[in-house]
């Protein structure tokens, strides 16, 4: 739109004259917000259904030194908008498994669910990006719950801790599409290939605003021993505290009917920073995503 003090000089100099530029740009603006109201229609949206596992670790020096692993189950489901100028992504996680610690011949087992919310939006760089490689950049806001329990910490056996983190994020997308049909023969077979849409992608997310919600040293408060029983006495909130870094590669490839099959392997590590009681975690997820084309 054009600046306040031109529109003026124009409404003061003649009000006929003044009507042709605004009747013009009514229409540019009209046509901007109809293109971009057409570039969402025609944005392919997708249902995303993801089944993995997680093989992972975790320490919590609030009640023990030891690493804690295991590979519990991992499941998603996301809602996915993506074309080559803005990807927008809405997802639910869900991971459930023992965590095994084993020292001098003597073991402890942690039940652990964790569950995540995240947001993301990424946008072009069209200085950077052609047709075959696209760049985009924006941000994301992620949400991890855990709850923990080890009957062996005695009282201190559930422990729970809310990590929440604002992030920058950077992806690269490379189109490896087969643009035409390709025949070949292996041994005495004849074989054909039919041109399909495929992408390989790298992201990675970097914490900006890092904050956790968790108890202190040792879990144990006195609460109970007051006829108070509240199980978050000694939480704390800590903002601006701590790391984490993520990072995702996948591989997508397209279906006749406009569903996709995506392989990925997302890496994620994170500390909530608060010494001498930080909670630090490391996660390898390997995940088979159905995106179903919705749109």
């Amino acid at each position: 739109m054009k600046p306040k003090s031109n529109f003026q000089k124009v409404i003061l100099s003649l009000f006929f004259f003044s009507m042709i530029p605004f009747l013009g740009l009514s229409q540019n603006e009209d046509s901007n917000i109809s293109n971009i109201e057409n570039k969402k229609a025609k944005r392919p949206a997708y249902l995303g259904i993801a089944f993995g596992v997680n093989n992972s670790s975790f320490r919590d020096f609030a009640t023990s030194p030891l690493f804690y692993s295991g590979s519990p189950a991992y499941i998603s489901i996301s809602h996915i908008d993506m074309d080559a100028q803005r990807e927008s992504t809405f997802r639910f996680s869900f991971s459930a498994g023992n965590y095994i610690s084993k020292f001098n011949s003597h073991g402890a087992v942690s039940t652990v669910r964790t569950f995540a919310l995240n947001y993301q939006e990424l946008f072009e760089l069209p200085s950077i990006s052609s047709d075959k490689i696209n760049v985009k950049v924006g941000g994301q806001i992620n949400s991890t719950f855990n709850i923990r329990r080890n009957a062996r910490l005695l009282n201190n056996s559930t422990g729970i801790e809310l990590i929440a983190n604002l992030f920058g994020s950077i992806q690269t997308t490379i189109d490896v599409s087969r643009k035409r049909d390709k025949n070949f023969k292996f041994l005495f077979s004849n074989f054909k290939l039919k041109k399909r849409k495929r992408m390989l992608g790298f992201k990675l997310d970097a914490g900006i605003v890092n904050s956790s919600f968790r108890n202190g040293f040792i879990y144990t408060s006195h609460a109970a021993i007051t006829n108070n029983d509240n199980f978050y006495e000694g939480y704390q909130f800590h903002i601006f505290s701590g790391y984490r870094i993520n990072s995702n590669l996948n591989y997508t490839t397209w279906l006749q009917n406009g569903n996709a099959l995506r392989f990925s392997y997302l890496w994620d590590v994170f500390s909530t920073g608060h010494n001498p009681d930080a909670f630090e975690m490391v996660q390898h997820i390997f995940k088979l995503s159905f995106l179903y084309n919705i749109k």
